[in-house]
């Protein structure tokens, strides 16, 4: 029986011994996170608004990281124990709104269906029609609010019952507990505007930098061609 044609396939046994997970390399998690706090900390007490709106602009671009060590926590390869790919990935998306459990399984179903109809990413493949381009680009500059608006309602209204639907409402207590808190701490200290500026202006640059990634990476990509296939081009 001729097997030429057939791809070579990888036992379980040889990935396992290819991924070698070591502790340093998560050394890179409290870095990122210094060197967000250490921008906020210049765009807080700076009296330039150059170097304020530097410091937000980096903000922006660290959160870029920070929601990569998140995509890793959906894929559960981060941390070697599942409960805290789990914790990180909830606390890593407070400031960013959406839950982690609705990204996730967004994420997932992304991987398991790539490039089909039941791909939850499925508009990104563009046909290069005039609707086609005008949602694809204007992704760019809205793809925060509708990303807030997939995970938040509509893909969880779609998909989630039971268990997931319990875990996505106690993030959602969660972050209206935290974020209640924080409005009304820095209202009481008088520097609400200067809290909403650290949180929001850094938010939106993020969504433009990871709207643009995500169109970026996903162009182009051939149509129900498999999941190794349609996952990157060249071009992109």
């Amino acid at each position: 029986m001729d097997n030429s044609a057939s791809p070579y396939k990888i036992s379980p046994t040889q990935l396992r011994e290819l991924y070698q997970h070591v502790w340093y390399h998560n050394l890179k998690i409290p870095l990122f996170y210094s060197m967000l706090v250490g921008c906020g900390y210049v765009a807080w007490n700076t009296s330039s608004p150059f170097v304020e709106w530097a410091m937000y602009g980096a903000m922006g671009y660290l959160w870029m990281s920070i929601v990569t060590f998140m995509h890793d926590c959906t894929h559960s390869v981060l941390f070697k124990a599942r409960w805290k790919n789990w914790a990180f990935g909830i606390f890593s998306t407070l400031p960013i709104i959406i839950t982690f459990i609705s990204f996730k399984e967004d994420h997932l179903e992304h991987h398991r269906y790539n490039r089909t109809t039941k791909d939850p990413d499925a508009f990104t493949m563009g046909k290069r029609t005039a609707a086609d381009f005008l949602l694809f680009y204007s992704y760019v500059l809205i793809g925060g609010v509708l990303t807030i608006l997939q995970f938040l309602l509509l893909y969880p209204v779609q998909k989630f019952r039971g268990e997931k639907l319990v875990i996505h409402c106690a993030e959602l207590a969660l972050r209206v507990v935290v974020y209640t808190g924080l409005v009304l701490w820095t209202m009481e200290l008088g520097v609400l505007d200067h809290f909403l500026k650290l949180w929001l202006i850094p938010g939106y640059i993020f969504s433009l930098l990871n709207s643009m990634r995500f169109i970026a990476e996903h162009y182009d990509t051939p149509w129900e061609a498999g999941q190794l296939e349609g996952t990157r081009t060249i071009v992109s």
